[in-house]
């Protein structure tokens, strides 16, 4: 039975895959639909990113500096040592991981509440943007900027859009691919038993602070590339661009929303209001700035109001009632 239900899950991701595999063909000759494209997925990869150390309750204001840690690291070894992005990129999840390990071990060994820790996140989130903008090797508040005039693989410099989108796909479904096996496996059971009752699960044998520190060091290692990627594609990085705590605040937000400890959730509100968010840059009078946030905020309050938990866990609770309800009609049969 388990397999069976299992199955059209499977067939939805593949049809998917496909769907946005092809989307390029019918953008063709709209580079800016096709940018579109290319920065709702990269929302969708930090969403689900952020949201894997949220399993543990380790609500991170800080993920935008792992994310500068792969644009930075990998655009100053590029810049002054000469050494590729895609070696680069794994010097940058290396920083990530170590500012990750760094903080979560301090939140978690201290035993610190999530509202502390979210206090401390922020509070370095501010260090790390003084930090970009007073030094000269990340170009202060001005930024770095890669240019280049022809295609070299080798080093990361594609001309054409089409080529980025497909490394961001590959990269989403990658990432979309390690979030499953860590939602199947004994490490996210025991993300899932800390995120229910830290003290329970400490008593039953779960290692609380290794688990949590796992949990936020992982989902740095992952978000650093993304990074890597934003800096390759747009030829340019800055504190304001890439650190800025609204960025914090919208992870939050699309994983919150679209539901901790599901695989769909948080991608699938990113690829929401992401292009929402363009439209109306784009196209309504600038009076309407902020108008995709406002939505947001009244999708916030009517989860908070009536899918507590988010829209992929109110989906997957209603699913399971309709079929545990159809089995059990089922099971009773007819009257004789």
């Amino acid at each position: 039975m388990k397999q069976r239900l299992l199955k059209p899950s499977y067939g939805i991701a593949a049809g998917l895959i496909v769907i946005f595999a092809l989307l390029p063909l019918g953008l063709e000759g709209q580079p800016y639909w096709l940018h579109v494209a290319i920065y709702t997925m990269w929302w969708m990869y930090m969403s689900q990113c952020w949201a894997i150390s949220a399993q543990t309750r380790m609500y991170s204001f800080v993920h935008t500096a792992f994310l500068g840690a792969g644009a930075y690291t990998s655009t100053i070894l590029f810049l002054n040592f000469g050494i590729t992005p895609w070696l680069g990129m794994f010097g940058g999840v290396l920083v990530a991981m170590i500012l990750a390990g760094i903080l979560g071990w301090s939140g978690a060994r201290f035993r610190m509440s999530p509202l502390s820790f979210v206090v401390l996140c922020l509070a370095m989130s501010f260090v790390f943007v003084v930090f970009a903008e007073s030094m000269t090797i990340t170009g202060h508040e001005e930024g770095l900027r890669i240019v280049f005039f022809k295609t070299d693989a080798a080093n990361w410099h594609f001309l054409s859009k089409e080529t980025h989108y497909y490394i961001m796909l590959i990269m989403l479904i990658g990432l979309m691919i390690v979030s499953q096996f860590i939602l199947r496996s004994k490490m996210g059971l025991y993300f899932k038993a800390i995120f229910e009752n830290e003290r329970a699960a400490a008593a039953a044998g779960v290692n609380v602070v290794r688990y949590k520190v796992m949990a936020l060091v992982i989902s740095a290692a992952l978000i650093a590339p993304a990074g890597t990627f934003w800096a390759q594609y747009a030829k340019f990085i800055n504190p304001e661009g890439l650190l800025s705590v609204n960025m914090n605040i919208l992870m939050v937000l699309y994983s919150t929303l679209g539901g901790l400890h599901t695989l769909w959730g948080p991608p699938l509100m990113a690829l929401l209001f992401t292009p929402l968010g363009e439209v109306v840059r784009a196209y309504l009078p600038s009076r309407l700035y902020g108008l995709e946030m406002i939505i947001v905020g009244v999708v916030a309050l009517f989860c908070i109001l009536y899918m507590r938990w988010g829209v992929a866990n109110w989906f997957n609770d209603w699913k399971r009632e309709r079929h545990e309800a159809k089995m059990i009609a089922d099971s009773s049969g007819p009257e004789t």
